[in-house]
């Protein structure tokens, strides 16, 4: 497949694991939906079981976190004996309020557990604090949850330097209803924002650039049909994929170990479940990132590039509208995407929407400003006034976080996830 071969180009400095969800309004396309989602052998990831892709399903964006979490709060309050509860994570932070005082994301989880809710969570290991990272509050929330019983494990297992970024819940109900929530929104502070941005009162340490209580814009989907046991499918594969060969530093397991934060997981989880009902007019495809690494992911030997490789087919099938909201918006491969897009198709408008100012601070925020900077270039190149790039402010004047990872194309096919537009991803 030509149109993924630069995507095959990052192969070897891919670093973070990232999930998407890719939805076709069935009712707009027909029977094209091969045209726009990648086929099994397109996907490049033979090892694993996931479907090409499933219809029937209902797909609908949360924006903003605020929305998010207390639509999350709402599905699990109602869980009860014999439901399930499986996330992976990039940052959690257990003392995160969902819908007011005493929902924090560890009392909510803590509570379902002991109404018999089956709780299964991938946490990333993550680097100290030191470093900009959230070893801590990874840690402590993942010794929290133990002691209450749920099964929940910080994943080392990724290439040197990088992360586990995906940000999925999935929620199983004996009763019906069963849910998934995919996209950009960590169950962190600073990420409880509404329309009105004026930022999350529990705050993270963040750049100053932002002010004191940074606005902050993303995007969530909640998924309802049978591509819920593809995102549920996701999970299942990272926690059966452990090995002992995985094991970090010496000091950093006696870190563990001092807060009972296991670092293995237990192979067994409940049986799956056979997909729920049809739920609404949506085909959804669910693509991932993982790098290619020496100690290799059973579900992934040599990686997966499946989101890389569905930008690359969807770009090129645009015809009037490319919208993309991303926090980096950098590097090569980006941009020759994009630019492509813009050259094979005079008509073809393009909007970007990305955060003013990078995450950083000092000299470390130079790469993200000279990568920036050189995709935008190239694009207006090739688009002239057909580009368009915009940042935001909230109504006092304060620059707005944007931390959402979407594109949408001719009203037809959305991507929401984890993935930014950057080599990383």
């Amino acid at each position: 497949m030509s149109d993924a071969r630069p995507a095959d180009t990052v192969t070897s400095d891919t670093v973070t694991t990232d999930t998407v969800t890719v939805t076709v309004d069935t009712a707009a396309t027909g029977q094209a939906l091969s045209g726009w989602f990648l086929s099994a052998q397109e996907r490049g990831n033979p090892a694993s079981t996931i479907r090409a892709f499933t219809t029937g399903n209902r797909v609908q964006p949360l924006v903003h976190g605020s929305t998010y979490f207390r639509c999350l709060y709402d599905h699990l309050a109602r869980l009860t004996d014999g439901d399930e509860v499986y996330f992976s994570s990039f940052r959690t932070d257990g003392e995160k309020l969902l819908a007011g005082e005493g929902t924090s994301v560890t009392e909510v989880l803590v509570a379902a557990a002991e109404r018999g809710v089956t709780i299964t969570g991938l946490v990333w290991r993550s680097h100290p604090e030191a470093l900009e990272q959230s070893e801590e509050a990874n840690a402590d929330v993942v010794r929290s949850l133990r002691d209450a019983g749920a099964e929940v494990a910080l994943d080392a297992r990724t290439r040197r330097g990088g992360s586990h970024h995906q940000k999925l819940v999935v929620c199983r109900s004996e009763r019906g209803g069963d849910i998934a929530f995919v996209g950009g929104i960590d169950l962190a502070f600073s990420r409880a924002d509404d329309s009105g941005h004026l930022g999350d009162p529990q705050v993270m340490p963040f750049t100053s650039t932002f002010g004191e209580r940074p606005p902050w814009h993303d995007v969530q989907v909640a998924i309802q049909g049978p591509a819920v046991n593809d995102v549920e499918l996701t999970f299942r594969e990272r926690w059966e994929g452990s090995t002992l060969l995985d094991f970090p530093s010496p000091l950093r397991m006696a870190f563990d170990r001092v807060r009972h934060a296991s670092i293995l997981t237990d192979p067994e989880l409940p049986a799956e479940r056979p997909d729920p009902t049809e739920a609404g007019p949506h085909a959804v495809q669910v693509l991932r990132t993982y790098p290619a690494r020496s100690r290799r992911y059973p579900f992934a030997p040599f990686g997966e590039r499946s989101i890389a490789h569905a930008y690359a087919k969807a770009l090129s099938r645009a015809r009037a509208l490319i919208y993309v909201e991303d926090q980096y918006l950098w590097a090569p491969i980006v941009a020759r995407l994009l630019v492509r897009a813009l050259k094979s198709n005079p008509e073809l408008r393009m909007v970007i929407v990305v955060p003013r100012h990078p995450d950083k601070e000092g000299h470390s925020r130079l790469p993200s400003l000279v990568g920036r900077e050189r995709a935008i270039e190239v694009c207006r190149a090739a688009g002239a006034d057909r580009f368009a790039i915009y940042d935001l402010e909230n109504p006092v004047g304060t620059p707005v976080y944007v931390h959402s990872k979407v594109v949408v194309i001719d009203d037809t096919w959305a991507m929401v996830g984890s993935d930014n537009m950057n080599r990383r991803s």
